[in-house]
Order: structure tokens, then sequence, then C-alpha cells
């Protein structure tokens, strides 16, 4: 939480639209994808985008692209709980409930 709270001084997020986002008990029930921007590969406002949803109750599972397993990034996404986005992982997180 320090360092998210670090990053959150050094970048100034701006969040817009919270009171759109579904109440995190009804979106148990329903698929919801929230997206970050991609700018620097994500790296920048993914742990944030995911620090704030969890704050307001929502589990996260970050899909990232295949490309980052060429090299060490992959195995760092995925030690936080990310998996590559493809349409198998994408159907494996729905059909086993993880949306």
């Amino acid at each position: 939480a320090r360092l998210v709270g670090a990053w959150k001084q050094l970048t100034a997020p701006y969040l817009s639209g919270l009171t759109n986002l579904p109440d995190p008990i009804d979106a148990v029930a329903r698929p919801v994808l929230f997206v970050g921007n991609h700018t620097s590969l994500g790296m920048y406002d993914l742990p944030l985008l995911v620090h704030e949803l969890y704050l307001r109750g929502y589990t996260c599972k970050a899909l990232a692209h295949p490309m980052h397993w060429l090299g060490p990034t992959g195995a760092l996404i995925e030690h936080f709980g990310g998996t590559k986005a493809t349409p198998y992982e994408v159907h494996q997180l729905l059909k086993s409930g993880e949306h």
C-alpha cells in the first residue's frame, strides 16, 4: 500500500466515471471488464487501476499481452495473479467464474 501511495503521488492519477461502476456484489454474477491505459505496456496505470478497484470491493485478474512472456515480465505478472490475454485464457477465466 505504501508503494501505491508513493506511485499515486508521483503520477497524480485522475479517476472519472466511478459512479458508473456496478456494485461489486452485483458484479460477481456477471462478467465485468475494466480496461486500463496501454501506455508504456500498462506498467504505470495497471497497478493503480487494480488498487482502486480493490478499495471498492472488486477482485481483479489482470490480462497482459502474451509478448510479456518472452522475457521476465510474464513471470512477474503471474506472481501478482495476472495471465495472458488470449481468447483461450479469457474463456477459462469466465468458465471458472473468475470474472
